[in-house]
């Protein structure tokens, strides 16, 4: 696709290690979700996105790109990030953009205030990321946006936005809600 040529991503490395974990294999967010992410959560300027299971790093800076907004990007396969890392220093939006390598419920994920999955994992690893992203909720109100069929069904969380279903794409949007945050 254009953004997969433009960020330098149309062939990314294969995905190894995680065929025996709760984590899914590689699976890009097509534009149209990145879109419909962009303006259901009413990305902007002051906002810093967060994708978790970032992959090639698409989402990050296609939102950047769009809305001036920072972003920061987890993601667990090695070379993965490692591409990631490359396509952002190559389009000059290391200002902007951050990759990390590594596990989304051990990262610092305290300056983000908007996250986005595309069904990254599931299993022990969705529920302690899930854990992670209430801890951050506690301390100021966060929006979580999925694409695909990843439910963050949580107590603490509510619906804001569905906006309908593309072939197997769904992008839903949820808001943290402090008083139900509280007592944890």
């Amino acid at each position: 696709t254009f953004l997969d040529r433009l960020f330098g991503v149309d062939k990314p490395p294969p995905v190894v290690g995680w065929q025996h974990t709760d984590r899914w294999g590689f699976q890009p967010t097509p534009f149209f979700a990145i879109r419909e992410l962009i303006e259901k959560a009413r990305l902007g300027p002051s906002d810093v996105l967060a994708d978790l299971g970032c992959g090639t790093g698409k989402v990050l800076q296609t939102a950047t790109l769009l809305t001036g907004c920072r972003a920061f990007g987890v993601e667990f396969d090695p070379e993965m990030a490692k591409a990631a890392q490359r396509s952002v220093a190559n389009t000059g939006l290391s200002h902007r953009v951050q990759i990390e390598q590594g596990d989304a419920a051990h990262a610092n994920l305290d300056q983000c205030n908007v996250f986005y999955m595309f069904n990254p994992f599931h299993g022990e690893t969705r529920a302690r990321v899930m854990e992670k992203l209430l801890e951050v909720a506690k301390k100021h109100p966060i929006t979580v946006c999925t694409t695909g069929p990843m439910r963050v069904a949580q107590p603490w969380l509510t619906a804001e936005a569905d906006t309908g279903v593309y072939g197997a794409y769904t992008v839903s949007v949820f808001k943290s809600d402090p008083a139900l945050c509280e007592g944890r």
